[in-house]
């Protein structure tokens, strides 16, 4: 009867993987992008779920309630960010060959408004206690997220 949060679900992955070696899950999904919600939607809607309970969410996390723009890159979403723009990364990957790759599949991107709450609100809402394992997969925001758990940041026993 654990509770997880699966923050930056993407395309389900994790999800998809927390249901393949766990039962008796409850998994709390967050992800703002609308094309990547889809899918993760798609992916977790599919599965044979071992009594595990998915919630989908087409939102991000942040300190605040608010609209913000997210850069998206749809041929390398694990990149997409928050963040002014994805050079600064691109200057601290290792080698040419990693820049090359990063620069060819980022050349796509797309600023995509999102809604943005705090995990608070959010625990708050659902009435959530005791959450067990808190994932956070996101690029620039981890601080922004943690801190939108204000008081409630110890009532998650793992991150």
């Amino acid at each position: 009867n654990s509770i997880i949060l699966d923050i930056g679900t993407n395309v389900g992955l994790y999800s998809l993987w927390l249901n393949n070696k766990f039962k008796n899950l409850n998994v709390h999904c967050f992800e703002p992008i609308p094309d990547l919600f889809k899918c993760a939607s798609y992916n977790i809607n599919k599965l044979k779920k071992n009594k595990n309970k998915f919630h989908l969410n087409n939102i991000g996390l942040s300190n605040k309630k608010e609209k913000i723009k997210i850069n998206y890159f749809p041929n390398a979403s694990g990149l997409s960010t928050t963040c002014g723009d994805i050079n600064e990364k691109k200057n601290k990957l290792g080698s040419i060959v990693n820049k090359v790759i990063v620069n060819i599949l980022t050349k796509k991107t797309e600023k995509v408004n999102i809604n943005v709450n705090t995990i608070k609100n959010y625990i708050i809402e659902n009435k959530l206690n005791n959450i067990t394992l808190c994932k956070i997969d996101v690029e620039c925001s981890e601080l922004f997220i943690i801190e939108g758990f204000g008081e409630y940041i110890n009532i998650v026993k793992y991150y």
